[in-house]
């Protein structure tokens, strides 16, 4: 197998171990789904009947701006939980292992799909129970779906890159809030952005989170006969929305290589040394031939003694 494969294999094992708290914590699922429950309860209901949009229910214009806002709180589960674990202690442990540098990263944001995913089947069926319908073919359905979580993907690296840099769970959760309110109120995902003030227009306009609300609302038909926009942006919402996931994501990697590329301790000989091993609390890995599977989850049983090098 090549670097990337086992850099999969290795990130496989660390989302499966991410995932196993659903059985063991499932106050997390619990919450998770309640949030967005609440949310299109909240204004489907509240809001439903006082803003008017042309040719469609509020109702159903309101959903796409919901799925967008949910699947970006999702994303700060990224940040939270590699926080968690660095506070712990549990990225030095995956430190002293020969696995991938990057598989934390990879399980981390790839088990919060599976969070945002729950997210979005639980949000569409409260929807649906509101007055929500997709108006469009099951293939852009689909296509809208998929969007959502890319651009949730996208987000949770950004998460993943706060969640590394902060030194608390609570850090993380505080900055996340200061960000995520004014990215997801000051666009169209609960009122039409050309209505909003000038300043806050522009804004909006080129707001990623209004774009890809716009590319989901498409995708389902739920535009219902508003005008078509003439900023670039919203006019072109799944192009502009794809641009913007690739760039942000090339940068997230970018800063998360930087800010890992960490100087090695030094011995009293002046001569740099490799990462501590964490003898003790570790199980034994005898060479590579085991496979990344079992060298990963080796980091949840029994006690230990050496490892080897993470591979870079």
């Amino acid at each position: 197998m090549n670097k990337v494969a086992l850099a999969f294999a290795d990130g496989a094992v660390v989302a499966k171990r991410n995932l196993i708290k659903i059985r063991r914590v499932p106050e997390i699922l619990i919450w998770t789904t309640m949030s967005p429950i609440m949310f299109v309860l909240l204004f489907g209901l509240v809001f439903g009947s006082s803003i008017v949009i042309p040719g469609i229910s509020y109702r159903e214009y309101l959903i796409a701006g919901i799925f967008v806002q949910t699947v970006i709180f999702g994303s700060t589960f990224t940040g939270a939980g590699l926080a968690d674990d660095m506070t712990k202690g549990i990225i030095d442990r995956f430190r002293s292992l020969p696995m991938a540098g990057s598989a934390v990263l990879i399980g981390r944001t790839g088990s919060d799909i599976v969070y945002n995913s729950i997210s979005i089947v639980v949000m569409s069926i409260a929807g649906l129970i509101v007055g929500w319908r997709i108006r469009t073919g099951p293939l852009r359905a689909i296509g809208g779906f998929l969007l959502l979580l890319l651009f949730a993907y996208a987000v949770s690296w950004i998460m993943a890159f706060v969640g590394l840099k902060v030194s608390s769970v609570e850090v993380v959760q505080n900055a996340s809030f200061m960000f995520i309110f004014p990215v997801t109120f000051v666009a169209n995902t609960f009122v039409r952005s050309d209505l909003l003030p000038a300043g806050l227009r522009t804004f909006a306009e080129w707001n990623p989170v209004s774009s890809v609300a716009q590319a989901v609302r498409e995708s389902f038909g739920n535009t219902g006969n508003l005008p078509k926009p003439d900023v670039w942006s919203l006019a072109h919402p799944i192009v502009y929305s794809v641009l913007w996931i690739g760039s942000s994501w090339r940068s997230s990697c970018r800063s998360r290589s930087a800010s890992s590329r960490r100087p090695r301790r030094r011995e009293d000989n002046g001569h740099q040394a490799p990462w501590p091993s964490m003898s003790g609390s570790l199980p034994r890995i005898v060479g590579s031939s085991t496979g990344a599977s079992s060298r990963v989850a080796a980091t949840v049983r029994g006690p230990s003694s050496s490892f080897g090098p993470m591979r870079k």
